[in-house]
């Protein structure tokens, strides 16, 4: 009887853990792309808000100044930004769209001088070394980017993790560099991974071996690599690079440029006795680590009231500008730049760096909610009293419950009277021969007969939640 409760417990226990452990995936939805409201932009549009009205007749005028100055900033900021601020620079956001810190850099409010602090320093020129990165010199010490330091990209020293990026290429190898890799019958050696990988690559650049591009290995150029993906656990690093055909082949045409990628193996060292320094960090996580210390940075009152300034008065000098009146004698004050952002005094310098546009095509995001008049008063200035005498009711007559469910029971009519046949069935037993003698199995047909209600339930469950996945994945 002891073992009978046993095969009964470890059959009831196994289900349980197929139901508490299902493997869970995840699902992916089609969510609508969504861009919430910087503090520096909502700000702008309280601004505009309250401006228009101070000014504004009635709600009509109201509504047409606030879109109007809203239009006008965002059309006068798109003509000024800067052709020169690559996808890549930390001025923009995944998607290319630019944030707040890149119109202040177009407009020429903000520059790198802005985010330097006792912790941050900045640079933006450096020197091209032969691995393909660059030799950056900041208060007497040199450091290594792995992009060209430029005023639209600027380089900070709290972002890099390598300060000797050095590389060596020797016919032995030395213990004195924790990684390698070969190329040409010479060991490439050096402290990391991206530097070894690259100079492998301009080794290989400037070498007289053949060079094929893309599957069809047609002859190519090779150039500006980076660092796409380092994968330590499989020993490789994956370049990026661009390529340009030197002859045409069926598709390719000669002078055609595209980008390409390959892998680089490094080795480790285990003859190196010192501890490796760390891989360079990709763009995601500099741009991370240089944000994280930023949000240490109240932001600065005086800066943003410059900004918003430098803003209007771009706008206001279109000639076709029919907004807010704005004019130095009327200048945004550091007062009402407070008044209109209540949470300005827990803003960081991380701020800046929030999206201004949806993409790199969208108009800047400076239209405000007018959902926020309430904060405003009405800006009219007519105090409309609704009186319930006054309201005249539409006379409905009320369906009955036949009526509201009549539709839904017209749909699949064809399953209606749809039901499932019973079937008898009856539970599997195994006759297993050992020895000359047939061993019937048969104990668990009556465990599972006891517990009928139990194992429907727990399946009940499982194509539950199966279906529930089915649907939110849809």
């Amino acid at each position: 009887m002891n073992r009978y409760f046993l095969k009964k417990k470890i059959v009831i226990y196994h289900l349980i853990a197929i139901v508490l452990f299902f493997p869970v995936y995840y699902s992916y939805a089609n969510p609508a792309i969504l861009l919430a409201r910087t503090a520096i932009g909502a700000g702008l549009a309280r601004i505009i808000a309250t401006r228009a009205a101070a000014i504004a007749a009635n709600d009509a005028v109201y509504l047409s100044l606030v879109s109007n100055t809203s239009r006008s900033i965002s059309s006068s900021l798109l003509k000024r930004i800067s052709s020169k601020i690559t996808d890549k620079s930390i001025y923009k956001s995944v998607g290319g769209a630019l944030s707040w810190a890149g119109v202040g850099y177009s407009i020429g409010t903000i520059n790198e001088n802005a985010f330097v602090s006792d912790e941050i320093k900045v640079a933006t020129s450096g020197k091209k070394r032969d691995d393909g990165r660059y030799d950056v010199f900041v208060n007497g010490k040199n450091y290594i980017s792995d992009f060209e330091p430029s005023p639209d990209n600027p380089f900070f020293i709290t972002i890099n993790t390598t300060e000797n990026g050095d590389v060596i290429i020797s016919d032995s190898l030395n213990n004195s560099y924790p990684f390698y890799t070969y190329f040409n019958h010479k060991i490439i050696q050096g402290y990391d991974w991206s530097s070894v990988a690259l100079s492998y690559f301009y080794q290989y650049k400037n070498s007289n071996k053949p060079k094929g591009c893309g599957l069809a290995g047609v002859a190519c150029s090779v150039d500006s690599p980076s660092v796409k993906h380092i994968n330590k656990n499989m020993g490789f690093v994956t370049l990026e690079y661009v390529g340009t055909y030197t002859e045409s082949r069926g598709f390719y045409k000669k002078g055609e440029v595209g980008k390409f990628e390959t892998n680089v193996h490094v080795y480790t060292n285990s003859g190196f006795k010192g501890i490796p320094k760390e891989p360079e960090k990709q763009p995601n996580q500099v741009k991370e680590s240089f944000l994280k210390k930023l949000n240490e940075v109240s932001i600065d009152i005086d800066e943003l009231t410059k900004f918003y300034n430098d803003i209007f008065m771009e706008a206001s000098l279109s000639m076709d500008y029919q907004g807010v009146p704005y004019s130095s004698s009327n200048a945004i004050s550091k007062e009402e730049v407070t008044s209109n952002n209540p949470e300005l005094s827990n803003l960081k310098k991380s701020e800046w760096f929030k999206p201004a546009q949806l993409n790199s095509h969208s108009p800047i995001q400076v239209m405000p909610s007018y959902s926020n008049n309430n904060e405003l008063g009405n800006p009219s200035g007519n105090n409309v009293d609704f009186k319930e005498d006054d309201i005249k009711y539409p006379d409905l007559k009320m369906p009955t419950a036949e009526q509201i469910l009549q539709p839904y029971k017209s749909f699949f009519p064809f399953l209606q009277n749809f039901s499932l046949p019973s079937r008898n069935v009856q539970c599997p037993v195994w006759n297993v021969p050992f020895y000359g003698k047939d061993y019937k199995i048969d104990s668990h047909c009556p465990l599972i007969e006891q517990n009928r209600g139990v194992i429907g339930s727990i399946f009940a469950l499982v194509w539950a939640f199966i279906a529930l996945r089915k649907l939110l994945s849809a």
